[in-house]
């Protein structure tokens, strides 16, 4: 599917950019089966460390037990990270949807839909603003883990990772736990406001409103031009 995403042509041979909700939903696929595949392999690779024998060594003994101790927090690690991606199926279906929803109220009198046609400029802000938010999650997992080790990073019940830490460690944590839930239920928010109140006067083409006055969230990145290319020669 995603392949055949990549070389999609129109009548003139020429792959249109991919759309912001395209953009959005195949980010949160990637992080989404990747986690998942990371779950996977962890869980072979500590169920065969406890298959590891003692050989009564001391010095290999120690070594198998630091092998086990690792792969453990490598689990740990991709537990905790799958539950910062809990939210991408949501979220990829409230992108379509919202997607879904604009292009017919796009149409023109003729009958076409207009090139650039789509959701509110707002409500892809709001797209871009949760789906960087499970991106962000998803570092702190990471990063919690190397530092402070996997087994002393929980998940709470929205699954945002948190630590046993005091100091200056701890606001930063807590202002970036409470900035990702932010743009996470606030993007959802303006998403589910903006498909209710869509009308075909305030979509793109035809109104360009964003979120924040002046300000440009950025997008995830597109596929670049040498690489579609590579895919559409069928290289």
């Amino acid at each position: 599917m995603v392949y055949a995403i990549f070389t999609q042509t129109n009548a003139a041979g020429q792959a249109p950019p991919l759309s912001s909700a395209l953009l959005c939903t195949l980010l949160l696929c990637l992080q989404y089966f990747s986690i998942y595949l990371f779950l996977f392999v962890s869980q072979v690779f500590s169920m065969f460390s406890e298959s590891i024998p003692s050989t009564g060594v001391e010095v290999v003994d120690k070594g198998s037990t630091g092998l086990k101790s690792t792969m453990a927090s490598i689990q740990v690690m991709a537990e905790n990270a799958r539950a910062t991606v809990m939210f991408a199926p949501m979220l990829s279906c409230l992108y379509l949807g919202s997607r879904l929803r604009a292009l017919p109220l796009s149409r023109t009198v003729e009958g076409t839909i207009p090139a650039g046609a789509g959701s509110q400029l707002y409500v892809q802000d709001c797209m871009y603003l949760s789906a960087w938010s499970v991106v962000a999650q998803v570092g702190m997992v990471i990063i919690l883990g190397v530092i402070y080790g996997a087994k002393a990073t929980s998940m709470d019940a929205d699954g945002n990772p948190t630590v046993q830490t005091q100091g200056w460690g701890a606001i930063v944590l807590q202002g970036i736990r409470f900035l990702c839930m932010a743009s996470m239920y606030g993007g959802v928010v303006g998403m589910v406001h903006g498909v209710l109140t869509m009308t075909p006067e305030v979509i793109r083409p035809y109104n360009q409103d964003p979120l924040i006055p002046g300000v440009a969230i950025p997008a995830p990145p597109a596929p670049v031009a040498s690489v579609e290319s590579f895919l559409v020669k069928g290289h």
